[in-house]
């Protein structure tokens, strides 16, 4: 009885969606497209949010966030990772709102971190060596000094040369 007594409430408040998270790959190289996917399963009868995040660090960054649709219903999102970092990294903290049907917030549900490794391309070839350093590039001047001065040269000599013809 008492089993009876725990069971039912447990019953009644499970959460009837879940929501899985998955990437395209689990290797990349520093500056490659990572595609993560964040998908919810379940009762399809939930008001589901999935809100836009905009996540930019020195390592990380999400270039493009779009939506999966089914059926003119969103149920998922997918997000382009770049890493500009070699190393161990976890897709960031995502959380969806299921809403109900008066579109109040009902409960959250955190998607699971998928663990990925960003290599270096110097470790996948056979470069020993850095490439030489490369000469300097001439930079032109904001005020072009040359130029004014022959400006200044060729007004002049046309002065002396109207002074010369009038005397």
């Amino acid at each position: 009885m008492l089993f009876i007594f725990f069971l039912i409430p447990i019953i009644g408040f499970s959460q009837a969606s879940s929501l899985i998270s998955y990437i395209d790959t689990n290797n990349v190289h520093i500056g490659d497209v990572l595609i993560w996917t964040v998908e919810i399963e379940g009762d399809s009868s939930d008001y589901v949010f999935f809100p836009l995040v905009n996540i930019e660090t020195d390592s990380l960054i999400i270039r493009k966030q779009d939506f999966i649709t089914k059926n003119k219903q969103v149920f998922g999102v997918k997000f382009e990772l770049i890493a500009w970092d070699t190393g161990s990294f976890m897709t960031p903290e995502y959380k969806i709102h299921i809403l109900n049907s008066d579109s109040t917030f009902n409960y959250a549900l955190k998607s699971p971190p998928v663990r990925f490794n960003v290599n270096s391309l110097l470790l996948d070839t056979v470069i020993t060596d850095f490439l030489p350093i490369k000469d300097p590039l001439p930079v032109k001047s904001i005020f072009p000094i040359k130029l004014t001065i022959l400006i200044i040269i060729f007004m002049a000599s046309i002065v002396c040369l109207l002074l010369v013809g009038i005397k």
